[in-house]
Protein backbone atom coordinates (compact mmCIF):
# COMPACT_ATOMS: atom_id res chain seq x y z
CA UNK A 1 0.00 0.00 0.00
CA UNK A 2 2.82 2.53 0.78
CA UNK A 3 4.45 1.72 -1.99
CA UNK A 4 1.44 2.82 -4.35
CA UNK A 5 0.93 6.07 -2.14
CA UNK A 6 4.08 7.02 -2.56
CA UNK A 7 4.08 6.40 -6.71
CA UNK A 8 0.87 8.36 -6.97
CA UNK A 9 2.55 10.94 -4.34
CA UNK A 10 5.51 11.62 -6.63
CA UNK A 11 3.56 11.58 -10.35
CA UNK A 12 1.34 13.97 -9.21
CA UNK A 13 4.27 16.51 -7.89
CA UNK A 14 5.87 15.54 -11.08
CA UNK A 15 2.77 16.80 -13.10
CA UNK A 16 2.22 19.51 -10.45
CA UNK A 17 6.06 20.59 -11.59
CA UNK A 18 5.13 21.09 -14.78
CA UNK A 19 4.07 24.51 -16.49
CA UNK A 20 0.36 25.06 -16.66
CA UNK A 21 -2.90 27.04 -15.51
CA UNK A 22 -1.15 28.05 -12.06
CA UNK A 23 1.94 29.68 -13.77
CA UNK A 24 -1.07 32.36 -15.30
CA UNK A 25 -2.04 33.13 -11.97
CA UNK A 26 1.45 33.86 -10.66
CA UNK A 27 2.68 35.70 -13.96
CA UNK A 28 -0.73 38.09 -14.25
CA UNK A 29 -0.05 39.05 -10.91
CA UNK A 30 3.86 39.51 -11.19
CA UNK A 31 3.00 41.73 -14.24
CA UNK A 32 0.29 43.80 -12.80
CA UNK A 33 1.66 43.82 -9.24
CA UNK A 34 5.43 43.06 -8.56
CA UNK A 35 7.09 40.59 -6.92
CA UNK A 36 6.24 40.13 -3.65
CA UNK A 37 2.13 39.95 -4.76
CA UNK A 38 2.82 37.04 -7.17
CA UNK A 39 5.21 35.41 -4.20
CA UNK A 40 1.90 35.11 -2.35
CA UNK A 41 -0.22 33.92 -4.95
CA UNK A 42 2.73 31.11 -5.72
CA UNK A 43 3.10 30.25 -2.12
CA UNK A 44 -1.36 30.04 -2.37
CA UNK A 45 -1.19 27.52 -4.78
CA UNK A 46 2.04 25.66 -3.37
CA UNK A 47 -0.76 25.17 -0.15
CA UNK A 48 -3.43 24.24 -2.24
CA UNK A 49 -1.47 21.70 -4.10
CA UNK A 50 0.03 20.03 -1.28
CA UNK A 51 -3.41 19.52 0.27
CA UNK A 52 -4.92 18.47 -3.71
CA UNK A 53 -1.42 16.31 -3.63
CA UNK A 54 -2.05 14.51 -0.68
CA UNK A 55 -5.81 13.95 -0.48
CA UNK A 56 -5.67 12.49 -4.12
CA UNK A 57 -3.06 10.46 -3.23
CA UNK A 58 -4.84 8.55 -0.38
CA UNK A 59 -7.53 8.33 -1.97
CA UNK A 60 -5.78 7.12 -5.49
CA UNK A 61 -3.56 4.69 -3.66
CA UNK A 62 -6.69 3.03 -2.02
CA UNK A 63 -8.54 2.97 -5.48
CA UNK A 64 -5.38 1.52 -7.15
CA UNK A 65 -4.97 -1.53 -4.35
CA UNK A 66 -9.12 -2.44 -4.70
CA UNK A 67 -9.31 -1.97 -8.17
CA UNK A 68 -5.89 -2.63 -10.57
CA UNK A 69 -7.50 -1.82 -13.67
CA UNK A 70 -8.52 1.30 -12.43
CA UNK A 71 -5.30 2.68 -13.30
CA UNK A 72 -5.94 1.60 -17.16
CA UNK A 73 -9.56 3.75 -17.00
CA UNK A 74 -7.61 7.13 -15.51
CA UNK A 75 -5.10 7.16 -18.15
CA UNK A 76 -7.64 6.34 -20.91
CA UNK A 77 -10.00 9.23 -19.02
CA UNK A 78 -6.82 11.57 -18.88
CA UNK A 79 -5.38 11.29 -22.08
CA UNK A 80 -8.87 11.58 -23.81
CA UNK A 81 -9.21 15.02 -21.56
CA UNK A 82 -6.05 16.04 -23.07
CA UNK A 83 -6.54 15.53 -26.51
CA UNK A 84 -9.72 17.38 -25.88
CA UNK A 85 -7.64 20.53 -24.62
CA UNK A 86 -5.21 20.20 -27.50
CA UNK A 87 -7.86 20.07 -29.90
CA UNK A 88 -9.73 23.41 -28.25
CA UNK A 89 -5.93 25.27 -28.30
CA UNK A 90 -5.46 23.97 -32.24
CA UNK A 91 -9.18 25.19 -32.64
CA UNK A 92 -8.28 28.95 -31.22
CA UNK A 93 -5.15 29.09 -33.27
CA UNK A 94 -6.88 28.56 -36.35
CA UNK A 95 -9.26 31.06 -35.54
CA UNK A 96 -6.31 33.51 -33.88
CA UNK A 97 -7.64 33.45 -30.81
CA UNK A 98 -4.80 32.58 -29.23
CA UNK A 99 -4.33 33.44 -25.58
CA UNK A 100 -2.06 35.04 -23.67
CA UNK A 101 -0.95 36.21 -20.05
CA UNK A 102 -2.44 39.44 -19.24
CA UNK A 103 -2.11 41.16 -15.82
CA UNK A 104 -4.61 40.69 -13.28
CA UNK A 105 -6.99 43.05 -11.26
CA UNK A 106 -5.78 45.09 -8.72
CA UNK A 107 -5.17 42.74 -5.35
CA UNK A 108 -5.73 44.74 -2.30
CA UNK A 109 -2.90 42.85 0.12
CA UNK A 110 -0.88 40.17 0.19
CA UNK A 111 -3.00 37.78 2.41
CA UNK A 112 -5.50 38.58 -0.83
CA UNK A 113 -3.08 37.21 -2.97
CA UNK A 114 -2.34 34.21 -0.67
CA UNK A 115 -5.77 33.69 -1.35
CA UNK A 116 -6.42 34.29 -4.81
CA UNK A 117 -3.45 31.51 -5.31
CA UNK A 118 -5.03 28.61 -2.55
CA UNK A 119 -8.51 29.18 -4.42
CA UNK A 120 -6.91 29.63 -7.56
CA UNK A 121 -9.42 27.61 -10.55
CA UNK A 122 -6.40 27.56 -12.78
CA UNK A 123 -8.40 25.05 -15.24
CA UNK A 124 -11.53 27.19 -15.50
CA UNK A 125 -9.31 29.91 -16.16
CA UNK A 126 -7.42 27.68 -19.04
CA UNK A 127 -10.18 26.64 -20.87
CA UNK A 128 -12.16 30.22 -20.58
CA UNK A 129 -8.75 31.66 -22.76
CA UNK A 130 -9.03 28.57 -25.08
Amino acid sequence: MMTIYLTVFFGIIAAQLAPGPNLLAVASVALAQGRHPAICVAAGVATGVLIWVSACAFGIATLFNHFPLAGVFLQVVGGAYFLWLAWRALGGVRSGKASSIRASRQLGSLSDAYRRGLFYDGIRELEASL
